[in-house]
């Protein structure tokens, strides 16, 4: 594999790369990638890429990330800040067994800090991600990746963690939080078997929950923290799995729990339900099923 080192790339040119490696065990080290019009940096079809203690910036509107890797398998991203302020920061596409850490993703005007789609067995661990107008972190038709003591943050008005469709992925020992939106949304009949353990949620929106679940399969909610206006919102889903988990309304009529929608097969033990006293601890709607043992 070709190796690079303390190295400046540059390039102004839209729809071009600062950066475009292709193959297998290549290596970016110490260097700084910029392209205010264009991509930054793209590994493509190839396995084994080292990518450590480097900054790609990008200013390029739209789905031209800073960093893009594409089918690609067992790449390793330490120590890295990976930023656009007009688009992606980050995109993982079709790509398996990707390994994050210590690492930095920024999304800008409207565009995610991080994208993850048609992938599996990737981890961010120790990440910040930070988006304004979109999720810090989109997941689509993921299975068994990860986030790992991370912490997520967005200004959006749907959610700084948005995973659609995504199976048997894992997120734990987190900070998110949403100005605007939720903190979390779980979405489609295809999330399922994901994982949300250890973690605090938290919303600032006055009519949003800080988590929700919508139309999605069985999901296991445990041992967290979540706070928001309406804290948590299940609808239209089906063995949704809640314990150890705290509950916080913060808004006047607030719900801690609402369950809507038609959901069945609900779990919900040992948890903690706080509301005011305009608003419910739990909110069971027409049409709902399920065992409650708090």
């Amino acid at each position: 594999g070709n190796t690079i080192t303390h190295s400046t790339m540059s390039s102004a040119q839209s729809g071009d790369y600062a950066l475009y490696m292709e193959g297998s065990s290549n290596t970016l080290t110490h260097s700084f990638i910029s392209n205010p019009g264009g991509y930054g940096a793209q590994f493509t079809s190839g396995y084994g890429f080292l990518i450590t203690d480097s900054t790609m910036t990008t200013g390029s509107a739209g789905f031209e990330p800073a960093l893009q890797l594409t089918a690609t398998s067992s790449t390793t991203i330490a120590r890295c800040y990976i930023s656009n302020t007009n688009g992606i920061g980050l995109s993982l596409d079709t790509v398996d067994n990707t390994t994050i850490y210590d690492s930095t993703a920024i999304g800008g005007n409207g565009w995610f800090a991080a994208y993850y789609n048609g992938g599996s067995s990737n981890t961010i661990t120790r990440g910040y991600l930070y988006a304004t107008g979109a999720s810090a972190l989109q997941v689509d038709d993921e299975m068994y990746s990860s986030v790992d003591d991370s912490t997520l943050a967005a200004d959006y008005n749907l959610a700084a963690l948005y995973l659609f469709s995504g199976g048997y992925n894992r997120f734990q020992g987190f900070i998110i939080s949403n100005d605007s939106g939720a903190a979390v949304r779980f979405e489609g009949a295809q999330a399922e078997g994901n994982t949300l353990i250890m973690s605090t949620m938290t919303s600032l929106a006055a009519a949003l929950p800080a988590l929700e679940i919508v139309n999605a399969g069985t999901n296991t909610i445990s041992s967290n923290y979540v706070q928001g206006s309406t804290a948590a919102v299940v609808r239209g889903s089906t063995g949704t799995i809640i314990s150890g988990t705290v509950f916080v309304a913060t808004n006047t009529a607030g719900s801690a729990l609402a369950f809507a929608g038609g959901s069945v097969n609900l779990t919900i033990a040992t948890s903690t339900l706080l509301a005011p006293s305009l608003g419910r601890a739990l909110a069971l709607n027409p049409n709902n099923k399920g065992v409650v043992s708090l």
